[in-house]
């Protein structure tokens, strides 16, 4: 595999390392599963990640134990997330529990002063008029307390690494999009793993990038085809943007053993993406086409420190996916959802 180095370091599309000069008070909702990554990245971007709410006594004893493994974490666990907020008055919250409790989190911590980072989706619930209600009511409530709401939907960071690639490989920068494709695999016997849930679970990340390549788009309602299986969900569908139309298909598939399976691409130049260490054993994003190899730094790292950046200076516009985009994501995959079809 030949590494063909980093962007350019003068290419005004690759997201740069901020420095922040404040040093801001986190706080993790749900910090035993991925909640634990999210704390690990505040704290590597230098934050004082001072607190973690669970459900159980049990819960806090569990998430302790894997923030100590991962950094030297000396916060408090709690079972209350209006005892947390009252006590520790963070300045930031990452809500990192089930979608369906998305709501009730964040909006307690945007009405105390506090902005949000939200794990994708932005909410779910039992059926569209209360997905699409409570979306719409946090954007109403951020705005009301002059707080950010953002969306962890990281591959969004992958763009300008993808282009940079794209460029050095072809020599182009794909001007207008005609085509997405997108194929994502999870691992594991957790979290949404069958049918609908599928959807739920991954078509954040595409729909995320697709908003950011081609913000003032929508999905075509005629034609819309949505497939799900026991382990496998197929969408295909039109998008209309200001320069015609762009064919996008998005694969959701679950696997128990395998290695997960990440890759998309746009105009048929579609990269491999995967995680490895680097030769001095840090964990690295890596994309690669053909014998070609682009190491990328972190996504999920990526999109946590433009939203501390963000935060710092209540400017929602240094997000990679912010509230407001959660939103129109949150309205397409609800689409996406009504036209499911199951099949065996």
């Amino acid at each position: 595999m030949k590494n063909i180095g980093e962007p350019e370091e003068n290419d005004p599309n690759i997201y740069k390392h901020f420095a922040h000069p404040l040093c801001m008070k986190v706080a993790i909702v749900g910090a035993s599963g991925i909640g634990r990554y999210h704390a690990q990245w505040f704290h590597k971007e230098g934050c004082d990640v001072a607190a973690y709410v669970g459900r159980t006594p049990e819960s806090i004893q569990t998430a302790d134990r894997l923030l100590k493994k991962i950094f030297k974490f000396e916060g408090r666990g709690y079972t209350s997330m209006q005892e947390m907020l009252q006590r520790e008055e963070p300045d930031l919250v990452a809500i990192c529990t089930p979608p369906e409790t998305h709501y009730e989190f964040a909006a307690t911590a945007l009405n105390a002063g506090a902005h949000v980072f939200c794990e994708k989706p932005l909410v779910w619930g039992k059926n569209s008029a209360q997905i699409i209600e409570e979306g719409r009511q946090l954007i109403e409530i951020a705005r009301k307390n002059d707080h950010l709401i953002g969306i962890n939907t990281q591959y969004v960071a992958a763009i300008p690494w993808y282009e940079s690639l794209r460029r050095q490989i072809k020599g182009e920068r794909s001007e207008s999009l005609r085509s997405f494709y997108f194929e994502m695999e999870s691992q594991g016997n957790h979290g949404r793993v069958h049918y609908e849930d599928l959807l739920i679970e991954m078509t954040s990340h595409p729909l995320s990038m697709l908003l950011t390549w081609l913000p003032e788009g929508h999905i075509m309602s005629e034609g819309i085809k949505c497939d799900v299986a026991r382990k496998e969900a197929r969408a295909h569908f039109g998008y209309q943007h200001a320069k015609g139309v762009c064919n996008v298909e998005i694969v959701c598939r679950h696997v128990e053993t395998t290695a997960p399976l990440r890759r998309f691409g746009t105009n048929g130049f579609i990269v491999d993406c995967f995680g490895k260490k680097d030769e001095q054993q840090f964990f690295k994003t890596y994309l690669s086409y053909g014998e070609n190899e682009l190491a990328c730094e972190d996504f999920m790292q990526q999109s946590i420190r433009h939203f501390i950046q963000a935060a710092e200076k209540n400017d929602p516009s240094l997000m990679l996916a912010s509230g407001e985009q959660g939103y129109r994501n949150l309205l397409m995959q609800e689409q996406l959802h009504q036209h499911a079809k199951r099949r065996e």
